[in-house]
């Protein structure tokens, strides 16, 4: 396993960084990012170390109940196997916490912390999903942006290869809060441990797109060739609890077509009756969730950011194609992302026909790959004329958006919509259909369009390679993650002093 940018002490006192080093999952325990927030691509992917996932003894509700107060106390000072104190420096690697003994695998740790952690809130992070997507980007993004705010102690559960979907998923989360003692729990996506566990949730939700469209839920088929067929009972294992807990969110079909479906109608109900906090990205998607979910749900809408490329490296010679003012697609092939929609609007620009190319970048689009992507461009007859990179650092992403001559986006829903938010903040031209997101984001720094009409989506393109940007984007400033981490360090504190009370 790779770990980035990470530092870790022994009890000899050696501290050891590696920048392409390889460890093993047992051997470190993380904070994920261990360098200052502020410096260049810090919520780039990287590969992060997994925890133990061994489960304590500890009786967790009647440790818990032990606190005359869910205020966390001021921790002492970090020290040495030789008892000596520790040296107190910056935001470094954690060790082990509190009660849990400072060994693994026989390796002692010291826990370094933060000079400011006087009073501050225990947070246990889920950071198992670090895909190349929107919630991957997130999670990263919000790391970092969590470790700038300070006022907490970050703990972050890093990627393990737990099956998602079943009970293992939650055990090993609250298997975590015990380990690290937490005060709270911020899960990444809208998969929450049931029952309620006793300690206080905050939930991001990125979209409601599945209730909106149940037919983005896998089928059982579908499911079972992702995940396998063991991980599939465990999801119909799941529903069979979940059905026990709570009635499906009202939004949800009566009539399921998949265990995925139904499990999705059940835990947005589910979270919503049991999170003590829903963070969500825009007015539009909090609307979504109380029509379709629970309309007194203790939503807190607070923007993603936008301003994570603009900090990140100049890509290496050779690493980005010597084209400039060409369409670009950045996104995965998924069925909502309407990548049929961006080859037909693009084959009837005229731009195409004067060799403009396009672009496309992600994961679904490697060069000479097979896949949901790579062969919706094979089969479609421009798709010869397409020019495929598949996934790309951060630094080339960025040197793209500021070469693209428009940067294409024909989504049928989203939550937030990173690439054309990226684009934005870059200084590229964005074409995006006409969607309620997207109007709240993006607005009239962009051209927004009907995706259905190819003749006006292509002449938006034509339109944006001709003559640049609307006026109304030189305005517009890139949205700040560090503000999302404060709010995010807020909702803590409210959440647990609102389960004090």
């Amino acid at each position: 396993m790779k770990c980035f940018a990470a530092r870790w002490t022994t009890a000899q006192g050696r501290t050891a960084r590696c920048s392409s080093a390889t460890v093993s999952a047992s051997q470190m325990l993380t904070r994920w990012c261990t360098t200052p927030a502020s410096s260049a691509n810090a919520c780039s992917r990287r590969s992060v170390p997994a925890l133990p996932s061994s489960r304590m003894a500890t009786d967790w509700p009647a440790a818990r109940s032990r606190r005359t107060t869910a205020m966390p106390r001021k921790p002492a000072p970090p020290v040495t196997s030789t008892g000596e104190p520790a040296t107190v420096t910056g935001r470094a690697v954690l060790a082990r916490p509190g009660p849990m003994p400072g060994r693994i695998d026989g390796h002692a740790f010291v826990r370094t912390m933060s000079s400011e952690v006087a009073a501050v809130i225990r947070v246990l992070v889920d950071g198992r999903i670090d895909a190349p997507d929107g919630i991957g980007r997130y999670t990263r993004c919000t790391v970092a942006a969590l470790r700038s705010a300070g006022r907490v102690r970050l703990d972050v559960l890093a990627p393990t290869g737990t099956p998602r979907y079943g009970s293992a998923e939650a055990d090993e989360l609250l298997d975590a809060a015990r380990r690290f003692d937490a005060d709270v729990i911020h899960l990444f996506d809208y998969r929450i441990p049931w029952p309620d566990p006793g300690i206080p949730l905050v939930v991001t939700v990125h979209d409601v797109v599945r209730l909106l469209d149940p037919g983005l839920c896998y089928s059982d088929q579908a499911f079972a060739a992702r995940f396998g067929a063991a991980d599939l009972a465990a999801l119909r294992r799941a529903v069979a609890e979940l059905r026990a807990l709570t009635p499906p969110a009202p939004a949800a079909r009566t009539r399921p077509a998949s265990a995925h479906e139904e499990y999705y109608g059940l835990m947005m109900a589910h979270l919503a009756a049991t999170a003590a906090r829903i963070v969500v990205p825009t007015e539009t998607v909090a609307g979504q969730f109380r029509a379709s979910v629970r309309a007194d749900a203790p939503l807190r809408v607070s923007s993603w950011g936008s301003d994570h490329l603009l900090a990140a490296p100049a890509p290496p010679d050779g690493a980005v194609p010597p084209l400039h003012g060409f369409v670009l697609y950045v996104g995965l092939a998924r069925a909502h992302k309407r990548i049929g929609a961006v080859l037909d609007a693009y084959a009837r620009t005229t731009s195409r026909r004067r060799g403009v190319p396009l672009v496309l970048v992600g994961g679904d689009f490697a060069p000479g790959g097979t896949g949901t992507g790579a062969d919706q461009v094979a089969e479609h007859p421009v798709g010869t004329e397409a020019v495929l990179l598949g996934a790309v650092e951060d630094g080339a992403l960025q040197a793209l958006y500021r070469r693209a001559g428009a940067v294409v986006s024909l989504s049928a829903s989203e939550g937030f919509g990173f690439p054309p938010m990226e684009a934005l903040a870059a200084g590229a031209p964005v074409v995006a259909a006409d969607i309620p997101t997207y109007r709240e984001l993006l607005g009239a720094a962009a051209r927004l369009v009907d995706p259905d009409d190819v003749e006006a989506t292509a002449r938006a393109i034509d339109e944006s390679l001709a003559a640049g940007p609307p006026p109304a984007a030189a305005g517009v400033a890139p949205r700040s993650w560090a503000t999302h981490g404060r709010t995010l360090v807020e909702l803590y504190r409210e959440a647990v002093q609102e389960r004090a009370r």
